[in-house]
Parts: C-alpha cells; structure tokens; sequence
C-alpha cells in the first residue's frame, strides 16, 4: 500500500463525518428560518392573517361609552346588534337573517341575544321588532350602521355591514362561543 492510497483513506471518513455534521447544522438552521419567517408573516399581516369575518370594533367601545340612555342589562350573554338609521326594506330581511344564525347555534343559542339599535320608530322597525321579538333599543349618532358582536362584558366586539349574509355571523360567533369562558 503507498502512501497516496493511506491518505485518501484517512481524508474519506474526515470528510464524511463534517457532511454529516454540516447537514445536521443546515437542517436546524432551516428550521429556525422557516419559523421566524411563519411568524413574523403572521404577526406582521403578510400572506396568513386573522380568521375572523367580521372587522374588530377599533377604537374600543364599550355598551357604557354609547350613552344608550338607559341602563342595559347584558344578563351575561353574548349580543347579537343590528344598528340601523331608518328600518327600510333592508332591516326585516336583515333581522330574519339574524334570527336564523341564532336558531343555527343550537344548543349555544341560549348564551345569545339579539337586538335592534335604530333611530326612528317606523312602522317597519316595529313590525320587525314585533315578528322577531327583539329588545328595541335607541341608536346613539355616533354608532356607524351594521350588525356588532357585543361580548358578555359589554365590549363590542366585531362590525358587519348592513347587507352582510348570516354566514359570516355565524361563523365568528361559534369560534367566539366555542373559546370564550365567560357568557
């Protein structure tokens, strides 16, 4: 055997055991950059985000900070809100959609109540109110229009546009039902 064959076998298993040992590096720090890159996409808004349908009410608001002018017993429920400025023909069809995302809760469906926010007492407004038996409350002027997610704590919680089918609703409310300890 000379000495060229010697150090060749010498050098092989050096060098495979710096591969091996390069390769379990690469695996790890690919690892790491593939979690700082997932979480930095998702708390900076990138391509994943929030799963919720509706927008968070910002800023906060609170049932007390509306001035409702009378005192609202939240009875520790989750709140179904459909504020309107005039009750057209919009609010019967919008206030029958609500009543079947509530009857579509099921056995949540007693840890929420629904109510109507308006600022006019049409005849359409109390006819809906009267068809779906719903708590009638006085709409404060700053409240934009839409169908809000009140939390048992008297925090709004999520805003729908007026003309928003009741499957997002549904949605949110039974991920909120599903995580909430309170209500």
């Amino acid at each position: 055997m000379n000495t060229l064959e010697q150090a060749t076998k010498d050098v092989a298993p050096q060098n495979r055991g710096r591969r091996q040992l390069m390769m379990l590096f690469g695996i790890a720090f690919a690892t790491l950059g593939i979690a700082w890159t997932m979480y930095f996409l998702v708390s900076g808004g990138g391509m994943m985000g929030t799963t919720n349908n509706g927008t968070f009410v910002d800023p906060p608001m609170t049932v007390e900070s509306l001035a409702l002018g009378e005192p609202l017993a939240l009875e520790g429920k989750w709140w179904i809100w459909f504020a309107a400025d005039s009750c057209e023909a919009t609010c019967a069809g919008t206030m029958h959609d609500l009543k079947s995302a509530h009857i579509l809760l099921n056995r949540d469906s007693t840890r929420v109540a629904r109510a109507m926010l308006t600022l006019d007492g049409s005849a359409g407004a109390l006819s809906a109110i009267e068809q779906e038996k719903l708590q009638l409350l006085q709409k404060p002027a700053g409240l934009t229009p839409g169908v809000y997610i009140v939390d048992p704590l008297g925090n709004l919680v999520l805003r729908y546009p007026v003309d928003t089918p009741p499957k997002p609703v549904l949605v949110d409310l039974k991920k909120l039902l599903k995580l909430s300890q309170i209500g």
